[in-house]
């Protein structure tokens, strides 16, 4: 079984011809029915009417070439739905001369893909937490590090509120428990400490965020 190159043209004749025509009828008719040059890098295939009948022309460099293909039982799957000239690829040639419907035949689709290389893993080097400029590290465990961090900023924002958001409630709940503690009228800030002569104070703070 012959093979041709892969660069080469192939050009089908969709309707059936009369297969009495002989090299100079097939070349005229592909001059003229199928507006192409016949001495192109190309090769032209022709069927007849019972299909069973192949016939390729092509010029090569010195003089055309004719090749027929008969078979004797089998029908060759010759295209109808295409257009009156289709334009094939060698393999197709070769799948239609051995009996293949080329019209159900499909490949899949070529599928080019591009490799991320340093930015995938510049992806999975970054770490997910940030570490907090106090030294805490949340790389060992992501979900405990968040939850400290939650807890560590709500206990700031609870720092900057003094003692005069305490309600009335905790004030007397604070007296009746520790019978020692003195609470000022005038507010102090948390954090901040001071002496009375003869009389050391103490405050017990309790932060809930």
């Amino acid at each position: 079984m012959f093979r041709l190159s892969a660069d080469v043209q192939v050009y089908l004749h969709r309707d059936p011809v009369d297969f009495r025509a002989g090299i100079d009828s097939l070349a005229i008719l592909v001059e003229q029915s199928m507006a192409l040059d016949p001495f192109a890098r190309a090769v032209f295939a022709f069927c007849n009417r019972r299909r069973d009948r192949v016939k390729l022309l092509f010029f090569d460099r010195s003089g055309f070439v004719l090749i027929l293909k008969r078979l004797k039982e089998d029908r060759f799957c010759w295209p109808k739905r295409w257009d009156a000239v289709a334009h094939l690829t060698t393999e197709q040639l070769h799948w239609l001369l051995d009996g293949i419907d080329i019209e159900a035949v499909a490949r899949h689709p070529i599928r080019q893909y591009v490799s991320a290389g340093a930015d995938v893993q510049q992806h999975f080097d970054t770490p997910m937490l940030p570490e907090r400029s106090s030294g805490y590290s949340s790389q060992q465990d992501p979900m405990l590090g968040i939850a400290v961090e939650e807890r560590i900023d709500r206990v700031e924002q609870a720092g900057a509120v003094s003692l005069s958001m305490l309600t009335l409630e905790k004030r007397r709940s604070l007296k009746s428990s520790a019978a020692s503690l003195w609470m000022p009228r005038r507010p102090i800030s948390i954090g901040s400490s001071r002496s009375i002569p003869g009389r050391q104070m103490a405050y017990i703070i309790a932060c809930t965020p």
